[in-house]
């Protein structure tokens, strides 16, 4: 008896198994951390965000070529497969309705937006810790540095103690 819970067609169920991967997770949180603080509240969308989506379009395809090559299928032959599991499926039907829609720039756009928060924290903790390479070359292009921003911080503190022991 057939389970009545998951996807029935198998290549179908194996798209949904790949892309709950951690690898294509991964690679997709990897993509939308890395880019989501180049997206503004602003109303207008700037055209860096149509690069970025393109960019994102790409990455996907080659996912998909991926999986393609190891199902061994075509993308008619699994175009076809789909079509036919979309018509015998429900579950097939919504989890390829929700990859579709994935694509959608729109919806790009609003995850884009919402992952900007943990971009920027992850950033910070970054900054926090020092392993952020890029804003060590904007400090040393700056001619300055952590530890002497540290310092003279530091030197502030003990003028401003030596100023309130003096009055």
């Amino acid at each position: 008896m057939a389970d009545d819970k998951s996807i029935q067609d198998p290549v179908v169920k194996a798209l949904a198994e790949h892309i709950c991967s951690f690898q294509f997770q991964r690679s997709f949180e990897e993509f939308f951390l890395k880019h989501a603080l180049s997206f503004t509240d602003e109303q207008e969308h700037q055209l860096d965000y149509m690069t970025i989506y393109l960019e994102f379009q790409q990455l996907f395809n080659r996912q998909m070529e991926d999986f393609l090559t190891a199902q061994g299928i075509s993308e008619d032959e699994f175009s076809r497969i789909c079509q036919k599991a979309i018509k015998q499926d429900k579950r097939a039907d919504n989890f390829l309705e929700i990859v579709i829609a994935s694509m959608d720039y729109d919806a790009f756009f609003s995850l884009m937006k919402a992952m900007r928060g943990r971009a920027s924290a992850e950033r910070k903790s970054k900054l926090g810790h020092g392993d952020d390479d890029e804003d060590d070359k904007d400090s040393d292009a700056k001619g300055t540095s952590r530890e002497a921003k540290h310092s003279d911080e530091k030197n502030d503190d003990d003028e401003k103690s030596e100023d309130k022991d003096s009055k």
